[in-house]
């Protein structure tokens, strides 16, 4: 039995509803409820009520919609979805209808008869009872009427027997204007049933609405091999267009460099986006990356998607017998190999109980859940507003000290060799350097990976870009945003202070400050500017070598460990906690 789902999504001024799925909306606006393979969506502006009841029947999923009583003042209703009803061409108004002035009503409106077309000329008992449900609620089809499926009226549905309509949209005839798209799409891999695409326009409904809504928050970018050859290219047949913005444009103030790395990063980021741009809250299938999915699966799939390809071109009854044979061979060999692997991983697993259990109960181990968390944006800002501003505050005397005595100018370096101008060996060797699977900045979007596989074509225009911005002494804005994503780490999940900000900061920013951070550290190992001592953010410096420096420390100069143990805790907190 399937239990009815909620789904709240965020209403703009026009919705997409091909993305389903993948949107959120406001529930004053538009409320989902599925039952079964009933997809039923309520549109209401703010201001007006409505009352919904829903019962669900799993043998005779039509009386979902006879039992629903829908009181609504006024607004928009709109239902969608799997009817399990083939209404063939009948009419779903009530022909030659008038109004009778002693049994109806003076505001009362009769039907206005509407063509409709269908490829499916057959009408059964639920078609019987769906029409009589859209002439006693004066809903209308919108399948065979409106905009790419107009005077058409195309299948929804096939199986080895035929091919029928039994996919719908309903509402009333006046909201018809409140549609800018409507056709059915293509048969799929995914199901049997076309997808029933529309587009909604909510814009009166929206004026008075503060709903805002970032598209691209929707988005993250994840590299792909795949794309590799391709995005290359792209690069290289936009290099006139690199040329033109390193080479042509003419950098006077920071204005100049920031616009000149934004017009920069756009260029790639409209060459990367189409190839590894992926929607956010889409459950990515792991179907496909199962090591069970072999050349027999990949075959088979080949064959069913040729099959598929040619009956939505024709649709006969040839071409449908093809795919349902094809359908089937395919079902057949992902299901046999799949339980092939599924015995061959409990055999593995009860090996692996037995030579390592500790490895064995990794696989049960039960992963940390933050789920039912509901902490507003605001609240985080002001919680890591607040961390921010205490370290805006804290004053370390020590730097304060050194800085009044010291006699650096930062407009006139004392050291020379630190400011030479940016190589392209430097570019580089800071870009082998550079880590995959890292996760871009929202600010600009470009990952590590743009840069690895592209060193040997961009290494020049990276060059000069850097020299200019170290010539200027101006850190570009784009590369100083930093995007805080918030990890669950214990404790209450209703508490922001639970939670450990990770910040994202530009990887193109990061390369640039990397070959200065290689630079530096190169110049304090050749002058010996660092002390022994010194284990703090320094590479190949790690706990147990302080550990060891320390009780070095303690055998030459005759002292217990204890007591220099307890030495630095009285130090640390009489820094830290002023005890």
């Amino acid at each position: 039995m399937t239990t009815p789902v909620t789904r709240v999504i965020d209403l703009q001024n026009t919705i997409d509803l091909r993305g389903l799925d993948d949107r959120c909306l406001d529930s004053k606006l538009i409320m989902f409820y599925k039952t079964y393979h009933h997809l039923v969506a309520f549109s209401l502006p703010e201001c007006l009520e409505a009352q919904i009841m829903l019962t669900r029947h799993i043998c005779m999923p039509l009386f979902v919609v006879q039992s629903m009583s829908v009181q609504v003042i006024s607004g928009t209703v709109l239902v969608a979805g799997d009817w399990n009803a083939r209404v063939g061409t009948r009419s779903d108004f009530v022909a030659c209808d008038r109004q009778i002035s002693d049994l109806d009503s003076v505001d009362y409106l009769p039907d206005v008869p509407l063509l409709r077309a269908s490829y499916d000329k057959v009408c059964n008992g639920r078609g019987v009872k769906l029409l009589d449900l859209c002439k006693t609620t004066s809903m209308r089809l919108a399948n065979g009427r409106l905009h790419n499926d107009y005077n058409n009226g195309f299948f929804t549905y096939y199986n080895r027997q035929c091919s029928s309509t039994i996919d719908y949209l309903l509402l009333n005839e006046r909201y018809f204007n409140i549609i800018d798209s409507f056709e059915i799409g293509q048969f799929n891999e995914f199901s049997d049933h076309a997808p029933i695409l529309f587009t909604l326009n909510c814009k009166a409904y929206m004026q008075n609405s503060d709903v805002t809504s970032d598209v691209d928050n929707m988005y993250n970018i994840k590299w792909s091999e795949d794309h590799k050859d391709e995005f290359r290219r792209g690069l290289i047949g936009n290099l006139s267009t690199f040329n033109r913005i390193v080479y042509d444009t003419v950098v006077h103030d920071t204005v100049d460099v920031d616009n000149l790395i934004l017009n920069f990063s756009k260029v790639i980021c409209e060459v990367a986006d189409p190839l590894f741009k992926r929607c956010n809250n889409s459950k990515r299938n792991q179907f496909f990356n199962n090591s069970w999915f072999d050349a027999d699966c990949t075959t088979a799939k080949r064959k069913y998607k040729q099959a598929l390809f040619v009956f939505n071109q024709n649709k006969s009854q040839e071409d449908r017998n093809s795919l349902c044979n094809a359908k089937k061979e395919y079902k057949c060999i992902i299901k046999f190999k799949k339980r092939a692997h599924k015995i061959q991983k409990s055999k593995e697993l009860a090996e692996l109980k037995k030579s390592k259990p500790k490895d064995f109960w990794k696989h049960f181990k039960k992963k940390t859940s933050v789920s039912g968390a509901d902490i507003k944006v605001n609240e985080f800002h002001e919680y890591f507003s607040k961390m921010f501003d205490d370290i805006r505050t804290t004053v370390v005397n020590e730097a304060e000290d050194f800085n009044s005595k010291d006699d650096c100018n930062v407009n006139d370096p004392i050291f020379d060799e630190l400011n030479i101008p940016i190589t392209s060996v430097e570019v580089r060797d800071a870009v082998k350097r550079l880590n995959r699977n890292k996760a871009s900045c929202p600010s600009d979007n470009l990952l590590n990976e743009y840069f690895i596989v592209s060193i040997d074509i961009l290494v020049g225009h990276l060059t000069d870009m850097f020299n200019i911005v170290l010539d200027l002494g101006h850190f570009p804005e784009s590369w100083s945003y930093g995007y805080i994503v918030p990890i669950y780490k214990k404790g209450d999940v209703r508490a922001p202070d639970n939670y450990r900000g990770i910040t994202l900061l530009s990887n193109f920013g990061k390369l640039f400050t990397s070959i200065l951070t290689h630079r530096v550290e190169r110049w304090f190992d050749r002058y010996n500017i660092l002390s022994d001592a010194q284990f703090g953010f320094r590479k190949g410096y790690a706990t147990l070598d302080a550990i060891g420096f320390l009780k070095l420390h303690c055998l030459l100069n005759n002292t217990r460990l204890h007591a220099t143990e307890m030495n630095c805790i009285r130090c640390i907190m009489k820094k830290f906690i002023g005890e």
